[in-house]
């Protein structure tokens, strides 16, 4: 048995097979499975991976290849249902685990049985604009009320034991985005989360990409709220997941202008102006924020920052919140090869 089984799923991202792969190849924990899943790409994702994959010539690594798509949730759980050893790590794709990543989680594993998820530090790196901000949760200080507020986890930088996983009911089908949050608030209650405190896992944002458009946005935080008021019994949970199996939209289970996704939209608009375009902020407030004076106010705001004179003052703030310039070091180069 392995101890540890990755789990990575790609979907159109042929750009970001080698970066993820290379980390992975660079782990300094040997014993590990890679399971690697093309989700039906429609573009040359999948022969990218069988050429790297090839290159790399490592039986640790399995290619499971799907004609059709499935999704991110339901090719998650086909991963852990397919993982051998205790340990599994989840792993973005186009994200790169730093060499230490998988033996320094696992060996806090080994050491506190109590501990069922382990994150870590993290980078936050925006390669199109050169910049990266290195981000520094503690899992193990919050209460399992305090993680229904933040869970602090990014979803790729986590390993869990799968006996955990698995009494928790694992990965819901019915959460199309924000799985990983659902998934925390349930395994919350079997034991401790913790964090290894040094920077494990660099997270490939791409505030241009489909993850970052208005539609999507407002989707994801409608999900991320429904987990939230599922802990919190705020919700019917049988019901809920009812509706969202028979196909309803999240948007009509929970409606965009519900006050919690409202903060939950104003907190991801501002956050794509300060760290990404200060336009696609700007978009995300006035397709999505209903009027309010506090909406007004965060409109007004990200309206100044994407104005010409707004330059400046963005990288004041930038500054101020620890966003360096350049590659965080880590980053692989393009090469796979021995």
């Amino acid at each position: 048995m392995t101890r540890v089984s990755v789990v990575c799923c790609f979907y159109n991202r042929p750009h970001a097979v080698r970066p993820t792969l290379q980390g992975l190849k660079n782990q300094t924990l040997q014993d590990f499975e890679a399971i690697i899943a093309d989700d039906g790409s429609s573009d040359e994702t999948a022969a990218v991976l069988r050429e790297v994959l090839a290159e790399m010539d490592d039986p640790r690594f399995r290619l499971v290849t799907r004609e059709k798509n499935i999704g991110l949730t339901r090719g998650l759980i086909e991963g852990v249902r397919q993982a051998k050893s205790p340990y599994v790590a989840i792993h973005d794709a186009g994200d790169v685990s730093l060499p230490r990543r998988l033996e320094a989680q696992a060996a806090l594993m080994d050491a506190e049985p109590e501990v069922v998820v382990v994150g870590s530090h993290y980078v936050n790196y925006i390669e199109a604009m050169n910049l990266y901000r290195v981000r520094t949760p503690d899992a193990g200080s919050k209460s399992p009320e305090d993680l229904i507020d933040d869970t602090t986890f990014t979803h790729g930088e986590v390993m869990f034991r799968r006996a955990a996983y698995e009494k928790a009911g694992g990965y819901r089908p019915e959460f199309r985005m924000s799985q990983d949050n659902d998934l925390w608030l349930r395994m919350r209650h079997l034991g401790r989360f913790a964090t290894v405190p040094e920077p494990l896992y660099i997270r490939a944002v791409d505030f241009g990409g489909i993850s970052f458009n208005p539609a999507t946005v407002a989707r994801q935080s409608a999900y991320y709220m429904l987990g939230k008021k599922i802990a919190r019994g705020a919700v019917d949970e049988d019901k809920v997941l009812s509706r969202l199996a028979a196909g309803e939209a999240v948007t009509d289970v929970l409606p965009i202008d519900d006050p919690d996704v409202q903060k939950q939209l104003s907190k991801v608009a501002i956050r794509s102006a300060l760290f990404g375009s200060p336009e696609a902020g700007r978009q995300i407030a006035r397709d999505y924020l209903v009027p309010s004076p506090r909406n007004r106010m965060i409109r007004t705001g990200l309206g100044l920052l994407a104005a010409p004179w707004g330059g400046p003052a963005l990288a004041q703030l930038r500054k101020a919140m620890g966003v360096k310039s350049g590659r965080p070091e880590g980053w692989p180069e393009a090469s796979v090869a021995p």
